[in-house]
């Protein structure tokens, strides 16, 4: 009898491994093992201004070729020699030159922002790059996050200012304190939201033109226009605003004009704008981008060289703000901008982060409109009011475009602007000087 010792599930050797057997020989590796150290990260330039400016050449006379937003970061090239920056220039890998004394801090790493500085940027691939409402007045802005005592009281310390006029705002977040949701806008001021009124998406948007055939062109611009048997006025039906048709010819029937439609009804020409076809001017090239603009039917088309792409209505200068006629050349193309001045009837207006904006006299500018919806109905203290979704069309349409990253780009050759008034045209190009031109707004 054999004894035994330990657990009777113990075994009583090793169980095998079954592994492969190594090799006998093995080759030794062609070349020493090497260390490869990490590939240096890329330095970039970070913005930490609102809006910081990219200079035309690291100079002391400081001219401006764009602007980026907070917190943007750009490739850089490399330090370049230059003048009138305390901390160096740096040459940015898509051209133009930032100053790390104005504006832009360079390092390999992005350094934190604390959240009041954060910014939200724009969306750009939406007809509105932000959520936008009217501020009712006074309202109070507060510079930092009220605490729910502060908002009861409505004066005390963190209270910025009181709303005045017509006073737009742009809002990038929302928070709650206490029982009060609070809105926060891109400049990073808080406002209560129940002192905002929403502005929805304009309705109106353009056509787009497969040619000089689809002109011309009308659109709706009452509430409701009458849709007439041709010659008549006995009433066949109705369209609703922006509603829009081919046009065949123009009649008048007992004093009053009509337009035909090529489907073979009728309307009153003065319940609807017509864009018509322009000759290009003599200035604009063959190949060249260009916008007209016909003052009288508040109507914009968009051409390269002789063909129209684009069609659709805007709202110009009231009567005491109109903008000038003549010929002349967008010369900067802004993301979003903010705008404010005086008001007749409100005081004073400010609206903030107006969206696809191009500057083509001084002030006077083609932009996007978030607070209306009468397009071809004259309104503003200047500017030329477009919907939001065909001046984005046009911003991006036009050359040059902006760099990547960039929040406005200035001193450029853009689109031709036209402004017209009546069948006549106007007898030149404005001044070509910018400073001379008066001022404008939305």
């Amino acid at each position: 009898m054999t004894r035994t010792t330990g657990s009777a599930a113990s075994p009583s050797r090793p169980p095998a491994l079954h592994l492969e057997a190594p090799p006998m020989r093995a080759a030794a590796p062609a070349e020493p093992y090497q260390i490869i150290p990490a590939a240096p990260r890329p330095r970039t330039a970070q913005a930490f201004q609102f809006d910081a400016p990219v200079y035309r050449r690291p100079s002391a006379s400081r001219r401006v070729m764009g602007l980026v937003r907070r917190n943007t970061r750009l490739a850089v090239d490399h330090r370049v020699p230059g003048d009138g920056c305390r901390h160096g220039w740096y040459a940015l890998m898509g051209g133009g030159f930032v100053c790390t004394s104005d504006g832009f801090a360079v390092s390999s790493a992005p350094a934190p922002l604390a959240e009041s500085l954060q910014v939200v940027p724009p969306t750009v691939d939406e007809p509105l790059p932000y959520r936008y409402a009217k501020l009712s007045t006074p309202a109070p802005l507060y510079w930092r996050v009220p605490s729910a005592a502060e908002l009861a009281d409505g004066t005390s310390t963190p209270v910025r200012e009181h709303a005045q006029g017509a006073h737009f705002v742009a809002l990038d977040r929302t928070i709650t304190v206490g029982d009060q949701e609070l809105g926060r806008t891109v400049r990073g001021f808080w406002v209560r939201m129940r002192d905002l009124e929403p502005k929805p998406m304009p309705t109106m948007h353009g056509e787009l033109l497969r040619g000089a055939e689809a002109l011309p062109l009308a659109f709706v611009h009452v509430d409701e226009a009458a849709l007439l048997d041709p010659g008549s006025a006995e009433i066949q039906g109705t369209a609703t605003k922006f509603a829009r048709f081919s046009v065949d010819r123009f009649l008048t029937h007992d004093g009053r004009d009509q337009v035909l439609a090529r489907d073979g009804f009728a309307a009153w020409a003065d319940e609807v704008r017509v864009a018509r076809a322009r000759a290009r001017p003599e200035e604009v090239g063959a190949d060249d981008q260009w916008i007209h603009v016909d003052l009288d039917q508040q109507t914009l088309v968009a051409y390269e060289g002789d063909r129209p792409v684009l069609a659709t209505l805007v709202s110009s200068g009231k009567e005491g703000f109109e903008p000038p006629l003549g010929l002349f050349r967008v010369h900067k193309k802004y993301t979003t901008v903010t705008m404010s001045g005086p008001d007749p009837d409100a005081g004073t207006y400010a609206v903030e982060q107006v969206p696809w904006t191009m500057y083509y006299w001084g002030s006077f500018a083609l932009h996007g409109a978030y607070w209306h919806d009468t397009f071809g109905n004259v309104r503003s203290h200047g500017c030329t009011n477009l919907p939001p979704i065909d001046a984005r069309w046009l911003f991006y349409w036009s050359t040059p475009s902006l760099p990547e990253g960039w929040h406005a780009k200035v001193g450029l050759r853009g689109p031709w602007v036209y402004f017209t008034r009546g069948d006549s045209a106007p007898t030149g190009p404005a001044p070509a000087s910018e400073p001379s031109a008066p001022s404008a707004a939305p």
